[in-house]
């Protein structure tokens, strides 16, 4: 090292150590009296880091070759003591700036002024580094506890859904309920009404997260199935029972309303019979071997916004191997279609119709479930589902 290069002394201290003493002291001179920059000759053993805060820069000469050493670089990188290395590049560990034997005092005055002038923005932002990291545990915390809750939460919903759906003769039923997050805005229920009737109700809350939830469990409890009076009962209409449900909500609407689409059915096991009606809700398909699904036609606003209001039944009779799906429109964002104008976007389609015919032989309601699960698996690719996926199949087998 050759000509001077003036650095000013006061914006660093080089600390220098190396195996070869005798060029650790010759270096630290040269940098003291001709780069004009405060250095000092240490051994490993030695060597004081200002640490955190200060504009220490140790300079290592041949690289690491003791343990020793080894310790001093990785304290100096962990207090955030730049170091560089006058040394062959695969004798120094990672994180270390490196120069060559034969590196020009110009360019080693360069990389010292640089490596000072960063320091303070270094030392700064490690400081907001620790501030947040500390500010961020409680924060940390309330996470993991929102979670925990969220946890529970749809634990709660799940024991609110049927243990097992009810099989009687030939009929049998299914469900698929997919939530697109921890809790659902989608509840089901299939349960014996009485001994010749099995009922299937199927709610959609609008909205998502833990708000719909509520209300999806809040509105199955309020479902009123039959009507008592002295000594007997009677079943109220799918239209009856909807109506009911609607003036219970209506009345009890508050600053934050809350709305749901909903279909009910009832089923007479004795002669096939069934009478369905819906709220807003997509229609109930019946679906034959071998022809497209047909959809049973009926109407009524959503539950929730008005309290006087009539629901229409619509009423077929299932045949062997014939089965009835109730679904929710989550559907439509499992099979999303480009947005012919906006790059990127998505929207809901109907093309799911088309799975549901595809799958008109499967006679077994169960065998019918798993086949539209792996093909929504299929369709989402392991992506998280857009909407709560829900679908409800019973039918009868001879």
């Amino acid at each position: 090292m050759g000509a001077a290069t003036s650095l000013d002394a006061t914006l660093v201290h080089v600390q220098v150590i190396g195996h070869d003493h005798e060029a650790v002291a010759t270096i630290a001179r040269h940098l003291s009296r001709e780069v004009g920059v405060a250095a000092t000759a240490c051994s490993a053993e030695s060597v004081a880091l200002r640490g955190h805060g200060g504009r220490t820069v140790l300079l290592l000469v041949g690289g690491c070759q003791s343990s020793a050493m080894d310790e001093v670089v990785a304290d100096a990188l962990t207090a955030l003591v730049p170091v560089v290395a006058i040394a062959q590049p695969k004798s120094v560990p990672s994180g270390v700036l490196t120069l060559s034997l034969d590196v020009d005092p110009a360019e080693v005055c360069g990389v010292l002024r640089g490596l000072s002038a960063r320091q303070p923005l270094v030392h700064h932002l490690d400081d907001l580094v620790r501030r947040v990291t500390d500010q961020s545990a409680p924060m940390r915390s309330e996470i993991d506890r929102l979670q925990d809750e969220m946890t529970l939460a749809a634990s709660v919903q799940r024991e609110f859904l049927p243990r097992s759906l009810p099989s009687l003769g030939p009929w049998s039923s299914a469900a698929l309920w997919r939530p697109a997050s921890y809790v659902s805005g989608d509840i089901y229920n299939a349960f014996r009404a009485d001994e010749h009737h099995l009922a299937f109700f199927l709610v959609d809350a609008v909205g998502h997260g833990v708000p719909a939830a509520l209300l999806t469990l809040v509105i199955a409890r309020a479902l009123q199935v039959k009507k008592i009076e002295p000594g007997k009962y009677r079943l109220h209409t799918p239209s009856e029972a909807l109506g009911l449900l609607n003036q219970d909500m209506a009345t009890h609407v508050g600053r934050n309303a809350r709305f749901a689409t909903a279909a009910y059915g009832i089923l007479d096991v004795r002669t096939g019979t069934v009478t369905v009606a819906t709220a807003g809700h997509p229609p109930v398909l019946h679906l034959r071997a071998g022809a497209e699904p047909e959809p049973l036609t009926s109407s009524g606003p959503i539950l929730g916004i008005l309290e006087d209001v009539e629901y229409e039944e619509a009423t077929t009779t299932l045949e062997a191997g014939d089965r009835l799906l109730f679904y929710t429109d989550g559907f439509e964002h499992v099979y999303s279609d480009p947005h012919p104008t906006i790059a990127g976007a998505l929207l809901p389609s109907r093309r799911y119709l088309n799975l549901f015919a595809s799958l008109s032989d499967r006679t077994d309601p169960v065998d019918l479930v798993h086949a539209v699960e792996s093909e929504i698996d299929r369709a989402t690719q392991g992506l998280p589902l857009i909407d709560d996926v829900t679908l409800l199949a019973f039918g009868r087998s001879h």
